[in-house]
């Protein structure tokens, strides 16, 4: 993640985009790892039984999970300022060369993909 970051930040995209698209990215898993604790744990109590418990429950992980999310994103903030952030989430990076089979290796992947286009397009 840290490397496509970084890519964003050499095309200029404003910082606070590529801030947003990191955080977003953590905690979708996040809130997914919730999502299935939640789910599970209705499952064994049986939320899921006949059509109305299942919209009960359903509507009860919804209104829970919005809960958690802003908690957690309350206590997130509280320990990335407590971790000195100043308005910048910094990465380490390697700058890695580009190689020429990179480009010859990238350049037939586009060729590849324009050729498939065509075809699939009729025009060749």
């Amino acid at each position: 993640m840290y490397e496509i970051t970084a890519f964003l930040r050499k095309v200029r995209l404003p910082a606070m985009m590529a801030e947003l698209m990191v955080l977003i990215y953590r905690y979708i898993f996040l809130l997914l790892d919730s999502l299935y604790t939640m789910t599970t744990a209705a499952h064994a109590r049986l939320g899921y039984r006949t059509y109305r418990s299942s919209w009960r429950s359903f509507a009860g992980i919804g209104s829970n999970l919005l809960t958690r999310a802003f908690a957690q994103a309350g206590r997130s903030f509280d320990a990335m300022e407590a971790r000195g952030y100043d308005g910048e989430i910094r990465f380490l990076e390697r700058e890695k060369p580009v190689k020429g089979l990179h480009v010859v290796w990238s350049a037939g992947m586009l060729a590849a993909t324009a050729l498939i286009l065509m075809l699939e397009r009729g025009v060749l």
